[in-house]
């Protein structure tokens, strides 16, 4: 009896030690639950353009949420966009030196430097964000702000970005070709047949800007790209890119006219070139939208076994950028894209119109984390049927193609990458029918 006893009674004892065990756990998780809420709905006010009260709702909590993460941030972007960019400073200063690789947040303090005159600052954080590799209606946009520094401030230095990026990986079809063993009675040799191989690329670029008053800025820039495939070395290339415009920036446009030119060797060998006029507009719709309209006029020439492919080209394009979220951690790009190819040759068959739509995204996951997603659509309609004994109509392409990559950034200039692409190209005429897998790992440095 005593030993059942004893038993109920620790039994009792144990039941009720768990209860205010649970008591205890749920009240402290009540005021957690409490402040997410709090933060979710400062978010939600901020979404909802109403900037003021999510900064008196946070002010009102700010004792008990001061050391949340989430909290610098928020505050100091509510105040910056009720206006009071000067009591935001120190909020978003903190958010910044806490996570430092967080753009989003280092681009609205350098905003708030900037709207209350401390330019210095402004630029260098500005200048800072121009060589982590922006989106291009991001970097339009801190362009804007730089020039407007630059005018302000009387300066006209040259500003330079280098980036060296060296990736492997492998491809599925290094040279872009057909899986079929012939065609039409003739057997195809091994350049034209569909080769998969590892490679090795190597990119290195370097651009380079000065601002010479009234918003304008004059901008040069060069690109290498080299890549070699051990199992396919006849498709190894050599591209280089050289190019010099001058951009105009307002209060929430930004215009930009440049010229560029390519030259790209293929085994060894001279391939094609070409020459283009190029010219891009963007407005600032809203502090998160932007939309902008681009223009390509230019010269495609080959080497002189393949003059029948030189075309004229007009390209237009349309496109609108998001940023989604209160914390700007997602970024979205949306464009639509209208082409004509004119041959230089009478009697070629390569005169096609262009249609593509084409979508952007990127997000970040953590700290160091992102991902990055590309996906297009594409309609090649070319003026002639390249092989009237398959296909008496004219030769139609359709190609989809996408892309998803994480980047690593485990130091202020220097990102790691790994990513994985597709592309699949659908034609009337089989011989020109493929599709490619790509797999890389790369690294990326800029100063």
């Amino acid at each position: 009896m005593n030993r059942g006893f004893l038993i109920a009674s620790l039994m009792r004892q144990a039941v009720g030690l768990t209860v205010c065990l649970i008591g205890v756990i749920l009240l402290g998780a009540t005021p957690a639950l409490a402040q997410v809420e709090v933060l979710q709905q400062a978010e939600l006010l901020l979404n909802k353009r109403q900037p003021a009260q999510a900064a008196t709702l946070l002010a009102t909590y700010e004792g008990q949420l001061g050391e949340d993460p989430d909290f610098p941030y928020l505050y100091g972007l509510a105040l910056f966009e009720s206006g009071r960019a000067d009591q935001a400073i120190p909020y978003l200063e903190k958010a910044t030196a806490a996570d430092p690789l967080f753009a989003g947040v280092r681009i609205e303090l350098a905003r708030a430097y900037y709207q209350t005159g401390r330019l210095e600052e402004a630029q260098k954080q500005f200048e800072y964000l121009t060589t982590q590799n922006p989106p291009p209606a991001a970097r339009r946009a801190i362009d804007e702000y730089l020039a407007a520094i630059d005018l302000q401030l009387s300066q006209n230095t040259w500003r330079t970005i280098w980036r060296f990026s060296p990736s492997t990986g492998w491809d599925s079809n290094a040279n872009a070709a057909t899986e079929l063993n012939e065609f039409l009675g003739f057997v195809l040799d091994q350049r034209s047949r569909q080769t998969e191989s590892t490679f090795l690329d190597v990119y290195g670029s370097g651009d380079f800007s000065r601002s010479v008053g009234k918003g304008r800025t004059v901008q040069l820039g060069g690109e290498l790209q080299g890549r070699h495939y051990p199992d396919a070395s006849f498709a190894d290339s050599l591209g280089l890119v050289a190019r010099a415009g001058m951009s105009w920036s307002g209060e929430s446009e930004t215009r930009s006219l440049r010229v560029r030119a390519y030259r790209m060797n293929v085994d060894d060998d001279f391939n094609n070139q070409g020459l283009s006029l190029e010219g891009a507009w963007d407005y600032t719709v809203s502090p998160l939208n932007r939309l902008g309209m681009f223009a390509r006029m230019g010269v495609l020439r080959f080497d002189d076994e393949f003059a029948n492919r030189d075309v004229d080209q007009l390209l237009l394009g349309f496109s609108g950028t998001s940023l989604l979220g209160v914390s700007r951690r997602s970024l979205v790009t949306v464009s639509a894209l209208l082409g004509k190819d004119n041959p230089r040759e009478t009697g070629s068959r390569y005169g096609r119109e262009i249609y593509g739509l084409r979508g952007f995204g990127a997000w970040r996951i953590s700290t160091n984390l992102s991902g990055r997603i590309n996906i297009g659509w594409q309609r090649y309609m070319y003026d002639e049927a390249f092989f009237p004994e398959v296909d008496s109509s004219r030769r139609v392409d359709k190609v989809a193609d996408g892309s998803v990559s994480l980047v690593w950034q485990f130091k202020p200039k220097l990102e790691s990458s790994v990513g994985l692409s597709y592309r699949d190209n659908r034609s009337n005429v089989p011989l020109f029918s493929y599709d490619r897998w790509v797999f890389s790992l790369g690294l990326s440095r800029a100063w």
